[in-house]
Order: C-alpha cells, then sequence, then structure tokens
C-alpha cells in the first residue's frame, strides 16, 4: 500500500489540469492530460459510478468504476489514446462530493502494483481488474488465443469486455490488448471463436436490455474485431447466451450449441456462413442437474475403442455439488442437428469435485483429435470478495480430455496438459515409506513454497490416510479414504476464510477410481488429480504464508507412501 501511495504522489506531480462541477448526483470532470492514461483511483466497498466518456460534448463509452472515497485500494488506467478530441467524464453516483478527485492521475505508462501475496505463478491471470469465464478460446498458427470475460475497470463484476492472451504450450502467457469492447447492443459476454484462413470469427453474446448473439472478426490475429454490422444475428424472445461454434465433420455446416439458462436447456442451431442461422433442436429439460441456471455450454467428439462418442459440457450454477457452481456434461451422439444422451435423464456427471471449477470450456482448432479444456477457477458464491486485487481470479490447469468406460457407460477423464511438466525444477524430494500414527512430516524447501507438484502413491487395507500442508499456523487437509473409495477436502482451516460464510462451509468429496495422486499447489489454489484422471478437484486457498510442510498420517497404521516426488514449479 506505501508503494501505492508513493506512485499517486509522483503521477500527481504530472502535467494535468481537470475542473470538477459538483451538483447533487452528478459532476463533471474536464481532462486536460498529457498522459496516455488517466490513473483512476478504486476503492472496493464503494457504490458504482456510471461514467460517461464524452469527446468534444458526444456521448463515446460509458462505464462502471468503483471511484474511491474513503481510501485508495488500487488504481485502473483508462487510456485517453482511444479518444479524438477534448475529454470529459461525465459521473453520476449519490454522494459525488466524497469522490477522491486529487487522486486522479496522468501518466505516460500504467503497472499495477506487483507486491500480491495471492497471485499464482503457473495459472493464467489478468495484469490487473476483474476476470471470469474463459472464452473464446482458438488455436491458430502454432498459437493458442485465450480470451476471457474482463473488467478492466475494477476487479468486481462488471463492464464485461473481452481480454485476450496468447500463449505457445497453455502455460507461460502473453498479455494482449483488449480484444472486444461494449458496443450499443450492450456488454460483451461469454462466447466463442473459430479460425478460417487469415481471419478470426467470434460469435458471443451482446448483453443490453436482451441477450442476443452478435459476430465479429478479426484479420489482425485476434489484436482488433470489426462487428458484423448487421448484429445481432441470433435473437430470441428468452434470455439466450454463451455460443459455442464449430464445424460439423459430417453435415459441413458450422453448428452453434447456445445456452437457455432459465429453462436448463441447450439449443442447436446451424448456418453456412456465420451469419444466418437455422434453429434445429434443443437438449436438456428434465436431464441431469436442474437447479441453477445452465451456460457456457460446449460439444465435441471424442475417439472411444468402438467408434466415437459427443460429449455436452453445461455448467451450472447454483446447483452444483455442495449447492455450488459446478461443471456437468452428458455423453451421446449428435448428427450435427440433435444431440442423443446415452445415459438416464436422472444420471449427472460430474467433471471436477471441488468447489472451484465453472465456466469450463476448450479451445476449438486444435490438431488432431486432442481436446484441451480450461475452467475459471472461482464460484459465484464468493468470486468478487476473495482476498486478491487488483486483479480477482485466476484460471485452472490447462486439461486434456479422454473418454473411458466403466459399467457400460462412457465417462471423462482429466488430466493436466503435459506441458506442465516443462515447469518443474529439479527434485526437491524423493523417497518412500510406511505411515502410522505418528505423522510423517517433510519440510518443503523455500523453492517449494506455495507453488509446487506432489505426486505419490498410496496404499492400504486400514484407514484413511491424512495428508496435511500446512504453514505452522495454517493447513488444507486432504484425505484418502481406502475403504469407503472416497478423496475429501476440508479447507476450513486452509487460510483466511473470513470473506465469505460459504467460504469453508463444506468438505469436499469425490470417488476414489486410483490411489496414485498428483497435487498442484500455487499462491492460492490447490489442484488434485489421480493419475489415471478419473477423479479432479479444484479449490482456491488463501493461506497467510506459503505452506512449508507435508505431513502424512494414519490412525491405524499399515499405509505405504511411495514413489513420492515434490517439485518445485518454477
Amino acid at each position: 500500500m506505501k508503494r501505492l501511495f508513493t506512485l499517486l504522489a509522483l503521477l500527481s506531480g504530472l502535467s494535468l489540469s481537470a475542473q470538477e462541477y459538483l451538483g447533487g448526483d452528478h459532476a463533471l470532470y474536464k481532462v486536460t492530460a498529457s498522459g496516455r492514461y488517466l490513473i483512476l483511483p478504486v476503492e472496493d466497498a464503494a457504490p458504482d459510478a456510471l461514467v460517461h466518456i464524452l469527446s468534444d460534448n458526444y456521448f463515446v463509452e460509458k462505464i462502471y468504476v468503483r471511484l474511491a472515497r474513503e481510501k485508495v485500494d488500487y488504481c485502473v488506467p483508462l487510456d485517453l489514446s482511444r479518444y479524438q478530441g477534448h475529454i470529459s467524464l461525465d459521473v453520476m453516483v449519490e454522494g459525488v462530493n466524497s469522490i477522491r478527485w486529487q487522486d486522479i492521475a496522468s501518466s505516460e505508462s500504467f503497472s499495477p502494483d506487483p507486491d500480491e501475496a495471492f497471485r499464482p505463478s503457473y495459472h493464467f491471470t489478468p495484469a490487473y481488474g476483474w476476470m471470469n469465464d474463459p472464452n473464446g478460446m482458438v488455436y491458430k498458427d502454432g498459437e493458442y488465443h485465450l480470451f476471457y470475460q474482463y473488467n478492466p475497470y475494477g476487479s468486481r463484476w462488471g463492464n464485461m469486455h473481452w481480454g485476450h492472451a496468447v500463449s505457445r504450450d497453455m502455460i507461460r502467457w502473453e498479455h494482449r490488448p483488449v480484444a472486444l469492447r461494449p458496443t450499443a447492443l450492450g456488454d460483451v459476454f461469454s462466447g466463442s471463436c473459430v479460425a478460417s484462413g487469415d481471419t478470426i470469427a467470434a460469435i458471443y453474446t451482446s448483453a443490453g436490455k436482451h441477450q442476443v448473439q452478435s459476430l465479429a472478426y478479426s484479420t489482425d490475429g485476434g489484436l482488433s474485431f470489426t462487428p458484423y454490422p448487421l448484429n445481432p444475428v441470433i435473437s430470441s424472445t428468452t434470455e439466450c447466451r454463451d455460443p459455442k461454434v464449430f464445424r460439423h465433420p459430417v453435415t459441413g455446416l458450422w453448428t452453434l450449441v447456445l445456452a437457455s439458462p432459465l429453462e436448463h436447456q441447450v439449443r442447436f442451431y446451424t448456418s453456412e456462413n456465420l451469419r444466418d442461422w437455422t434453429y434445429r433442436s434443443s437438449f436438456g429439460a428434465g436431464w441431469g442437474r436442474q437447479d441453477g441456471i445452465w451456460e457456457c455450454p460446449d460439444l465435441f467428439e471424442l475417439p472411444t475403442p468402438d467408434g466415437s462418442r459427443w460429449v455436452l459440457i453445461v455448467n451450472l450454477n447454483p446447483g452444483g455439488l455442495y449447492g455450488n457452481s459446478a461443471t456437468q456434461y452428458f455423453v451421446g451422439q449428435f448428427d450435427g442437428y440433435e444431440f442423443v444422451c446415452e445415459s438416464s435423464p436422472e444420471k449427472v456427471k460430474w467433471l471436477d469435485y471441488g468447489p472451484d471449477h465453472y465456466a469450463a470450456v476448450t479451445w476449438s482448432g486444435q490438431p488432431g483429435s486432442r481436446h484441451t479444456l480450461l475452467a475459471w477457477m472461482s464460484n459465484w458464491r464468493y468470486a468478487d470478495v476473495v482476498p486478491s486485487r487488483p486483479f480477482r481470479s485466476a484460471d485452472s490447469l490447462p486439461r486434456d480430455l479422454a473418454l473411458y468406460q466403466e459399467d457400460g457407460e462412457h465417462y471423462l477423464a482429466v488430466t493436466p496438459v503435459e506441458e506442465v511438466k516443462a515447469l518443474r525444477g529439479k527434485a526437491a524430494y524423493k523417497g518412500g515409506f510406511r505411515v502410522g500414527a505418528k505423522a510423517k512430516k517433510i519440510l518443503l524447501p523455500e523453492s517449494c513454497q506455495g507453488h509446487c507438484e506432489i505426486l505419490f502413491d498410496a496404499n492400504s487395507s486400514r484407514g484413511p490416510l491424512q495428508c496435511v500442508l500446512s504453514n505452522g499456523k495454517e493447513e488444507l487437509l486432504m484425505t484418502v479414504d481406502f475403504k469407503d473409495r472416497t478423496f475429501r477436502m476440508d479447507r476450513s482451516r486452509s487460510g483466511d476464510c473470513s470473506f465469505s460464510p460459504d467460504f469453508a462451509s463444506s468438505v469436499f468429496q469425490g470417488p476414489l477410481h486410483n490411489e496414485s495422486f498428483r497435487i498442484f499447489v500455487d499462491a492460492s489454489s490447490v489442484e488434485v488429480f489421480t493419475a489415471d484422471g478419473k477423479m479432479a478437484m479444484t479449490a482456491l486457498i488463501f493461506p497467510s504464508s506459503p505452506y512449508d510442510r507435508l505431513c502424512f498420517s494414519s490412525e491405524t497404521g499399515g499405509t505405504n507412501i511411495k514413489n513420492l516426488i515434490v517439485y518445485p514449479l518454477k
């Protein structure tokens, strides 16, 4: 915080002249700044101010910003180079006189404060601001493009844009400028991208008074998009959003999957040109978990020993495990027009058994039959109050998908992408031992604290095994129950849980198919996988200091730990 106020003091010395005309709940702030950016002070507890950006008295854009009053939590930049002429901020909010106008500053550059305890080291996060759904994910010319729901003006949901980043391995990311901004049709909600030749086409939800589906295209590798002038391309009298588009391999038509959230359904459309769409069918009424709303669908084909199956992913909120946001899926056949599920309607299949795995979708255009999924690593119950800022939210590790068969049904296996192994440093620990009631403690070197991968095999003919990550004051408790065939996680003492009563209210449980584990620990998250990919569990954690010890114990004894390896992740 001291660095933040030092920065504000320096910036306030730059050339900036402004006048505030105050009256009631309305202020006009005239900008005559010499820098590229206007640095806006933000306080998360302040009310949202509606700001109309005016250029030569003409309305250009509206944004919502929690302009600081009592204190400055962090700052966000307003890029003045995007506007021509004389700029004014037309500010409307109750108690406008309380805004800290004196802390608005001008600067040629902007860098977010790097002193952030909970910034992950190997999970994707925005440089600053709020992030939720990954969307528009497309592979083109050797690069993975990640677009995402983004608020560049604060660390709470709002002002929905498409942020943009690129990577060659889905692990190391380079930030790009904002790709899509709100239009007169509304904010830019989730959607998808497809690549054809030199063009990337984006189909997304424009969320204004009504939700409609819009089209935009990019010819510069996703750096900028031009909206189709005759948007929307799909409209509906009911709420619909989050279109996912792909080319069907048999019909050759563009196929679009669209969520109908309140009806707990998805709709299927086809098109020859991405502009003119024909409704074909719907799926979902009476199928799977019907609580909450359905959104962020995905549909893709995966190989099986007897041919292939289609997987339909539907994210729902709430109504998942423990009443949380969650990801369910259905397996069946899709002929390009209609989806037929192979399970019974009451069957529910979960993609992840933790509380913080949502809006999961796959990249389009990946080579071969590879399908890699990414999820938003948070939960709508507490996403906007977690103790991380000026950024909020991270994405999960990318996960490769495969189908396996059990009891006549097909299920998804999820495994971290092979590319993550490139982050491994020299193993900090290797070994094996027998575990009893007295805990076996392993001290983690500084290179592992807060960001490591832990692998081990466990077997027992007796009671459960407890695996604990701890910093001496706080602990994350994981339990392998060999008899009940379950894996459990308890984060009630994992660190800061004070920001929401929902954060530590449940013990999370998943099925135990395999006793080989991979655990990924980062500054504010833990992801657990069984080696066969049949169980994954994702959870946020906010310890006051990095976990520096790993303990194993078994009250009934007789548990063997084999092939234990701890890797620091660079």
